[in-house]
């Protein structure tokens, strides 16, 4: 209702273009942080800092006033009140009451109208304190170090799980501290990332070794991330299904699934309608020890009659069609992070690392995408009989095998009746957690449990 009530006000015309109003406050408890979403109508100058003794984050709006409900919920593992007031006499300063040192991420969603523009404020919180992690450990930069001044960051990389890289034996990397208060976090404009990536090679499977008896044998984690949430809706079928809620209800019922699996657990990058960040999306999975990263998507396009199931892995060079660049462009859209950060003394190791990763995981989601293919061709139409490659964000983690499924056409309104389809949702979930099955069963993962137990 708050959304439709600031679509409804940038309606009002260009006397919003110099006072804002603020017309909702949420709090969302996430994973390992809280995110704060202010919907703000009109111009939007802000400043978003933190101060100790005792912690707070503040939040300062120029030319501003409060419109927005009267008793937010604000209790979170990280968050444990609100108040605000006036400023400036034209302004509004609202401070959060921390629990603990925290390192905040800031961004901004636009929302333009022809005769008036609003904004989402979207803050981060995470707690600050966190283990130094010695080289060459798992993950990449955390997005708020990509994000502003404000961050705290452990840079580290890996090679795809399976996959052993040798190299120098190097120092304990050194963690980077930022100030105690930082400076003011700027507003990020929302840009696309997209563009050709480096080759890979075809991919070679080799023998399967036999797990060793007695051998300490872990449980495979399976990062799934429906596609979209909060207010990014993604595409909208004819009659009014949303992307988003169709992708979180095959996620779950596809977790369900895959908790059922001795040998396997899955994880959500979102459990909930929320917006999370691309790249937040893959670093989810990395820092949960992810073997797979599966993304859930239903695609759209212009013309209706358009339908079908596509399996889509990292593009080495570019696009493998014109459709496929424009989708990759789409859902990178709404991308507020820029590239993967690393860090190592050596820059002849730091390529060698990277490089070699890169192209053991590329194989792999190669592998794992024909898998997927295959199994969706037995419960449904394929829209591409072969693997599909596009610049998409979130298959861009260099240890984790990384694939994109769209599920069907949403634009199609026998498709888009389907995917809303509880019975269908399952049908799907099934054909995916067979995929999964199969690529597991044939790719040895060191001290998997499934890989002494499963056949091809």
């Amino acid at each position: 209702m708050s959304r439709l009530l600031l679509a409804a006000l940038l309606l009002l015309g260009s006397g919003l273009a110099r006072a804002a109003e603020v017309l909702d406050l949420r709090v969302w408890p996430l994973l390992d942080r809280s995110r704060v979403e202010i919907a703000v109508a009109g111009e939007l100058d802000h400043q978003v800092f933190s101060v100790e003794g005792p912690d707070r984050l503040v939040i300062d709006l120029a030319r501003a006033t409060w419109s927005g409900p009267r008793k937010p919920e604000v209790r979170t593992p990280e968050l444990a009140g609100l108040r605000w007031g006036a400023r400036n006499g034209d302004g509004l300063r609202l401070v959060f009451d921390l629990t603990g040192p925290a390192q905040l991420t800031t961004t901004v969603l636009g929302v333009r109208h022809e005769s008036g523009r609003g904004s989402w404020l979207v803050i981060e919180v995470s707690p600050r304190a966190r283990k130094a992690l010695p080289w060459p450990a798992a993950g990449v930069a955390s997005d708020a170090a990509q994000q502003g001044p404000s961050a705290e960051v452990t840079p580290r990389i890996a090679a795809a799980k399976g996959t052993r890289v040798a190299a120098p034996e190097p120092a304990p990397m050194q963690r980077q501290r930022a100030p105690a208060e930082p400076p003011a976090a700027p507003a990020h404009a929302v840009r696309a990332e997209s563009g050709p990536t480096a080759p890979v090679a075809a991919p070679q499977r080799a023998a399967k070794p036999l797990a060793k008896a007695g051998a300490r044998q872990r449980t495979l984690v399976v990062a799934i991330d429906p596609g979209h949430g909060g207010v990014d809706p993604g595409a909208a079928g004819r009659h009014g299904t949303r992307e988003k809620d169709v992708t979180l209800a095959i996620a779950r019922e596809l977790a369900k699934l895959i908790d059922r699996e001795p040998g396997m657990r899955a994880i959500l990058t979102r459990d909930r309608d929320v917006f999370i960040p691309l790249r937040r999306r893959t670093q989810i999975a990395r820092e949960r020890g992810a073997d797979l990263f599966l993304s859930i998507h239903a695609d759209a396009f212009h013309q209706r009659e358009v339908q079908g199931s596509s399996v889509y892995v990292l593009s080495s060079r570019g696009a493998s069609s014109e459709q496929a660049r424009l989708l990759a462009e789409r859902e990178n859209a709404v991308d507020l992070l820029g590239d993967v950060s690393l860090d190592h003394p050596d820059p002849m190791v730091r390529s060698v690392l990277l490089d070699l990763a890169q192209t053991g995981t590329q194989q792999a989601s190669e592998r794992v995408a024909a898998e997927l293919l295959q199994a969706l061709g037995g419960v449904t139409d394929l829209h591409r009989k072969e693997v599909q490659h596009a610049g998409f964000a979130v298959l861009k983690s260099p240890d984790v095998p990384s694939v994109l499924v769209e599920t069907a056409y949403i634009s199609n309104p026998d498709e888009e009746r389907r995917l809303a389809d509880r019975n269908h949702q399952r049908t799907l979930a099934k054909a995916l957690m067979g995929g999964i099955r199969r690529y597991f069963s044939r790719d040895d993962v060191s001290g998997a449990l499934i890989a002494g137990r499963v056949t091809p």
